[in-house]
């Protein structure tokens, strides 16, 4: 699987580090008009079956989300110029990353 580099663009996002890496997903920190942001890559991706179920979940949860204590997501796309993923999240950066 490829990763995102340093430099790379997605929707204006620059990419600058990756920040994690689980099994659904790699997490990196993104710089777009100056302020910073993680961006979650689904990577867990059923070729039979589109978007994953997990990745609608947390979508969902994360735009619903009122809680002053909880990450909120600042948008959610499809992206297929990603070669091994196509849902992204793009979200507030936690304070252990900043």
């Amino acid at each position: 699987m490829d990763n995102l580099k340093f430099g790379d663009i997605i929707r204006g996002y620059v990419i600058h580090r990756k920040l994690a890496q689980g099994n659904y997903g790699i997490i990196y920190e993104v710089v777009k008009n100056n302020i910073r942001y993680a961006m979650k890559v689904f990577t867990h991706i059923d070729e039979n079956e589109g978007v994953s179920r997990d990745a609608i979940i947390e979508s969902s949860i994360l735009t619903r989300n009122e809680h002053p204590n909880v990450i909120k997501a600042k948008e959610i796309f499809l992206e297929e110029t990603i070669p091994f993923s196509n849902v992204v999240i793009v979200m507030e950066i936690g304070r252990a990353h900043v």
